[in-house]
């Protein structure tokens, strides 16, 4: 019987902590902590790099993912794999106007607009708005948030086409016969977002 006792009173304790640790509120981005990662592909090849966040946060209520949002630096993208005068010049490419026009629109932003719950724990189905180059498109993501007190890890894989942010260099949906010159559309970008409770 105390055996019966001492087990119900673990899993009334468990609840409990479960229920304190998905307490609504807002907690906002640590961006020295936080990490978002770029690929890009072509014909033949691809590269990668990095990009820093500026600010964020996240809305949880009713014990799960409610909103948020996070904004990009885009001044920061660096390419990681590559190095001296071809990091440079691709860095600088990548700035300018044939791609991102960072001196127009230094920074990106991503607001979600919908959540729902997916079939595992800490696990959401998210629809956003991403805007890029003064550009406003849907995005559809899962996220995965480990969620522990004042503290979350939120993290995501995230798949968007440049072409709706017109960003046109060698886009085969702005132009044709490309042959190897071709530089797909798709970006893919990894998040990683660390956060802490605003007290």
């Amino acid at each position: 019987m105390k055996i019966i006792k001492a087990s119900v009173t673990l899993l009334a304790a468990t609840f409990i902590g479960s229920s304190i640790v998905f307490a609504g509120g807002s907690y906002n981005v640590d961006p020295s902590a936080s990490s978002i990662t770029w690929k890009g592909s072509k014909v033949g090849g691809a590269h990668e790099g990095t990009v820093s966040l500026t600010s964020g946060n996240l809305e949880f209520s009713g014990g799960g993912l409610s909103g948020g949002s996070f904004e990009i630096d885009m001044s920061t993208i660096n390419t990681t794999d590559l190095s001296g005068g071809r990091k440079k010049k691709l860095d600088g490419h990548l700035k300018s106007n044939d791609f991102f026009s960072v001196k127009s629109f230094p920074s990106a932003k991503v607001e979600i607009t919908s959540v729902a719950k997916g079939a595992d724990k800490g696990v959401y189905d998210v629809t956003a708005d991403l805007s890029v180059k003064g550009i406003s498109k849907e995005i559809k993501f899962t996220a995965h948030i480990d969620h522990d007190g004042d503290s979350a890890t939120a993290k995501a894989d995230i798949v968007f086409d440049r072409s709706n942010y017109d960003v046109k260099f060698r886009s085969g949906s702005f132009f044709e016969n490309l042959g190897d010159k071709l530089i797909h559309d798709d970006v893919k970008v990894g998040v990683m977002l660390a956060l802490s409770k605003d007290s």
